[in-house]
């Protein structure tokens, strides 16, 4: 898309607002439930896939000897608290604290959708 022109003839390096608006509500699920469905059942199910495609299915642990992996055990290794993943950080330690996220596929999901929003 080409930059937009002010009546002066210079360019503006965003399109005016009056465009913006009505694309930006289209990822809205409240007013496009349709997003919502596409996301819920098929990208976060697609993410979750490419993520547990070759991992093994356990990792050694301290305490118990082993435990099994998940795309969920991914992000929490993927996520240590740092300068640069703090918000990911609190993100995932959020929804790992939602009680009726039972599976570590639920959580994945919200993880992905909380990066979304």
């Amino acid at each position: 898309m080409p930059p937009a022109e002010s009546g002066s003839g210079a360019a503006l390096p965003f399109p005016p607002l009056s465009l913006c608006l009505p694309q930006a509500q289209l990822g809205d699920s409240r007013l496009n439930p349709d997003v919502g469905y596409l996301l819920l059942h098929t990208l976060c199910p697609a993410l979750y896939a490419l993520v547990e495609d070759g991992l093994k299915p356990f990792q050694k642990d301290v305490i118990t000897g082993q435990r099994k992996n998940s795309p969920w055990s991914v992000v929490e290794a993927s996520v240590k608290t740092g300068p640069n993943t703090r918000s990911l950080h609190s993100l995932c330690w959020h929804v790992a604290g939602l009680a009726p996220l039972s599976s570590t596929r639920q959580k994945f999901h919200a993880f992905i959708l909380g990066l979304l929003k």
